[in-house]
């Protein structure tokens, strides 16, 4: 009797292989599907480091323009590091004041860019983002078509 008690007792000591084949394939099926919602998620709040960049620019401008009379297209003259593309905080994206147009002339009206950087960990992403001095809004993906908002 004594025996018997001891093998039942050895036996519910652990997990049987099968039970634990069972358990890996379960948490393999479950993070195949969090895996590309989680990756998604990630590059959504990367993004808001493009759109923050661009907002900081504009603020800028206007600071700029207070003092001056006009915009600059020249990113050192608001304390960035070069005249044209920046990269931002985690180099994700690189920002930049496009060149002025007929449409657009610095003096009055200024035009930022926000591209993602090649080789970084957000390169996969296929969204640009603009905004204008008069408050405009736009974005283009992968369809390379722009649309005015920034939801994306």
């Amino acid at each position: 009797m004594m025996a018997a008690h001891y093998r039942l007792r050895r036996r519910a000591a652990g997990f049987s292989l099968m039970e634990l084949m069972v358990t890996m394939v379960i948490v393999a099926i479950l993070a195949s599907i969090a895996m590309p919602s989680f990756v998604e998620q990630l590059r959504k709040s990367r993004r808001g480091e493009a759109k923050s960049a661009l907002t900081q620019i504009a603020a800028l401008e206007e600071s700029y323009r207070t003092e001056m009379n006009r915009y600059t297209s020249d990113l050192t003259q608001l304390g960035f590091p070069a005249a044209g593309w920046n990269q931002t905080e985690n180099g994700y994206y690189q920002v930049s004041v496009l060149a002025p147009t007929a449409g657009c002339p610095i003096a009055t009206c200024f035009q930022l860019q926000a591209q993602v950087v090649a080789g970084s960990a957000q390169e996969d992403d296929e969204w640009t983002y603009e905004l204008w001095s008069d408050g405009r809004k736009r974005r283009m993906g992968d369809a390379a078509v722009w649309e005015l908002d920034w939801k994306k």
